[in-house]
């Protein structure tokens, strides 16, 4: 019963996995015990148990990964072997993705109508997870994407493909696994296989395509722009963006800050004789 349930079973049958009992992985672990902690906490809003055992099990300390991010000299050989390897709309997919820096799950979810064509913006407000729309963000905050020229221009060849299609942004030019051409993406797994065969051609060093968006990333910052815009433009929160991109906001910070400094104490300072 689950009111028999003690936190020491709990972490027991978490050390353990249902398919031949081998260990699972750190993120494994923490994800199930996450679901897990929900159906306790339910179960404690409906007052069949006092307390949520799941709570009093820890979960495991992940290594944090640092952003890998594509050099822009590596982004413009991808786009081009994408328009030839895959066709012009899987190359302008990737084009959007590279300087919008949106979630993949955000960017197969776009629709005309998160699109104002005269503020060149994009209302971020929903994702597709496993072919599953979710009608709000990962971070359950919608934002407005101020687009970069080279984001819009891709939007705007998309258009012509989709815009009178129906209410998708980006579709799928490809059949397949039960769908056909014009349809919107069911996820982003296929456009990714895609993106590595051209990394493999171009013997580029190999990485998800989601790290498009690290891309954008370390390209706002190193252009010099504010990390707080950049956090909001990306949905991160400014203390997980700080965390997240420091090396490179230190990088950008090199020199400048210290000369702000500089420039008040010499102006303030007795002139030198």
């Amino acid at each position: 019963k689950i009111t028999d349930v003690l936190p020491s079973e709990i972490k027991a049958r978490l050390g353990t996995s249902a398919r031949g009992g081998a260990t699972p992985g750190r993120k494994s672990y923490n994800n199930v015990l996450s679901q897990g902690r929900i159906l306790f906490a339910s179960a404690v809003v409906d007052g069949v148990i006092p307390a949520n055992p799941a709570e009093q099990v820890p979960f495991l300390k992940l290594q944090d990964v640092e952003p890998d991010p594509f050099e822009l000299e590596e982004v413009e050989l991808i786009l081009p072997k994408l328009a030839e390897r895959w066709g012009p709309e899987v190359a302008d997919y990737y084009e959007f993705a590279f300087f919008a820096g949106m979630r993949p799950n955000e960017q197969i979810e776009l629709h005309w109508s998160d699109i104002d064509l005269r503020s060149q913006t994009a209302r971020v407000r929903r994702g597709k997870v496993q072919g599953q729309v979710k009608e709000h963000t990962k971070t359950f905050v919608a934002r407005t994407v101020e687009l970069h020229d080279r984001a819009y221009a891709a939007l705007m060849r998309q258009k012509a493909r989709s815009y009178l299609a129906g209410q998708h942004v980006f579709l799928s030019p490809f059949h397949g696994n039960g769908r056909k051409a014009g349809e919107a993406w069911a996820d982003e797994h296929r456009q990714g296989i895609m993106f590595q065969s051209v990394l493999r051609l171009l013997t580029i060093r190999p990485r998800p395509a989601k790290n498009t968006r690290q891309t954008y990333a370390t390209m706002m910052l190193m252009s010099g722009a504010n990390p707080r815009w950049c956090a909001k433009q990306l949905g991160h929160s400014v203390l997980v963006f700080y965390k997240v991109y420091a090396t490179w906001i230190d990088k950008q910070d090199a020199g400048r800050e210290l000369a702000k400094v500089q420039a008040f104490t010499d102006a303030r300072s007795p002139k030198k004789t």
